[in-house]
């Protein structure tokens, strides 16, 4: 496993032996059984050995049909299980959101900052002005951009027009919603 050779290259042995379970150190240094990223990472740091997105693909191939895969690496990378957070945070979908890719319009996901914070969702919202409401997110710009926005994440709110000429809006809630108002 990569894993296994670039924390032998950071740590000594006796190190990953006092952090590591025996027989998940037993397994990764003979290569005969993967431990999962997160029963690694409950213990030891691996912010500091350069182990990345493309190397936790090579190690764990099995997550490779899953859409949301960069999401799967920031939890377990974290120390966390996809089960135990989302079980903790009573958020059921995540399992399948990661397996199948987002739903935007979920609901899931209001009030659960400890399981926001790990989807990777790419959002550009500089063509826009952001503004966040109580139960809503609403962007505010020109009609083609944000019926681009509202198709590229299948939102299920339509475009509204302002009192003021050309004035456009998207007001949405959901799961993209609640993501916007975590990360801004």
């Amino acid at each position: 496993m990569i894993i296994f050779t670039k924390l032998m290259e950071h740590y000594d042995e006796e190190y990953l032996k006092s952090k590591l379970e025996k027989a998940h150190f037993v397994n990764m240094k003979g290569d005969k059984k993967y431990v999962s990223l997160d029963t690694i990472t409950k213990n030891i740091n691996i912010s500091e050995i350069n182990y990345g997105l493309e190397d936790f693909i090579e190690d764990y191939p099995q997550y490779k049909k899953h859409k949301e895969i960069k999401t799967i690496f920031n939890i377990q990378k974290s120390g966390e299980s996809i089960g135990n957070l989302s079980e903790q945070n009573k958020c059921m979908s995540l399992s399948n959101h990661i397996k199948e890719g987002f739903d935007y319009n979920s609901k899931d996901y209001k009030g659960k900052e400890g399981v926001l914070k790990y989807l990777d969702i790419e959002v550009n919202l500089e063509e826009f002005e952001v503004r966040i409401l109580k139960r809503c997110v609403d962007l505010r710009g020109r009609k083609e951009d944000l019926e681009s926005f509202k198709n590229k994440y299948n939102i299920r709110y339509s475009l509204l027009c302002g009192e003021e000429k050309n004035s456009w809006h998207l007001p949405f809630d959901g799961m993209l919603s609640d993501w916007i108002r975590n990360n801004n």
